[in-house]
């Protein structure tokens, strides 16, 4: 998974590396600043966490919604941030003057910038998941006390049907996410070839390499793309009062 390489590749050009662990929405509700860093010190505390955001009116649905709002919104921040890092080191390619270092320090950035960009969406695509597995079981269990057995067969048929939309949506999400690593280890192979090889010739030998890369860059920019438009259809369904 990228969630584990992320860090190591990560290491080798910036080792002020940060982990996000639990992924706090970023429109955090006021009275969530003050008790929110309270309940995150462990896995454990998601339980107290989502309790609390229901005592200010966010309850499970709402939260998983919130989720996959950002989920999406950082998914085009990095599918934006990934052309551009590759259009970076397409017009390294074209090098004939000036400092070297600067073109270096160029890409460098763009990769370290993806990389952030990276960590992000796996971040939150953690938490949709932790979100979504608290609102199927606080929905099945008010399934379960409703006692007019057509009401509750109706209950359960749109909760199948809404996990099976769920199902859907993560698994793009995480198709997306597992194309990053590719993209983000041609982008540091090639970083540290020139970090090591500060000339000129080094420099314009990428331009033979980058065809190399450019399918895997496409396709994953075409994944991130089928997925935010994924999340744009579960958004809309779980918000239509049918839902």
């Amino acid at each position: 998974m990228l969630r584990g390489t992320l860090p190591h590749l990560r290491a080798k050009l910036h080792p002020a590396l940060k982990n996000n662990a639990m992924n706090i929405p970023v429109r955090t509700p006021l009275a969530l600043l003050v008790v929110g860093p309270l309940l995150l010190a462990t896995s454990s505390c998601n339980a107290l966490y989502f309790k609390a955001l229901e005592q200010v009116g966010l309850h499970a649905r709402d939260i998983l919604v919130e989720r996959v709002v950002e989920t999406r919104e950082v998914q085009v921040e990095a599918q934006e941030q990934f052309q551009t890092a590759f259009e970076a080191f397409q017009d390294v390619t074209g090098f004939e003057g000036g400092k070297i270092e600067d073109y270096y320090n160029r890409i460098k950035s763009e990769y370290d910038r993806s990389v952030d960009r990276a960590e992000d969406v796996s971040g939150k695509i953690d938490g949709v998941e932790v979100a979504s597995e608290r609102m199927f079981s606080d929905w099945g269990k008010d399934i379960a006390k409703i006692s007019n057995k057509d009401l509750q067969r109706q209950a359960e048929k749109m909760k199948s049907d809404s996990e099976e939309r769920y199902e859907d949506l993560i698994k793009k999400m995480r198709s997306a996410e597992s194309k990053m690593e590719p993209v983000l280890t041609a982008f540091q192979d090639r970083v540290l070839y020139i970090k090591s090889n500060l000339n000129h010739a080094a420099i314009n030998s990428l331009e033979g390499t980058l065809g190399e890369i450019e399918g895997d860059v496409a396709d994953l920019i075409a994944d991130m793309r089928a997925s935010i438009e994924e999340a744009d259809e579960f958004i809309a369904e779980l918000n239509s009062p049918e839902a």
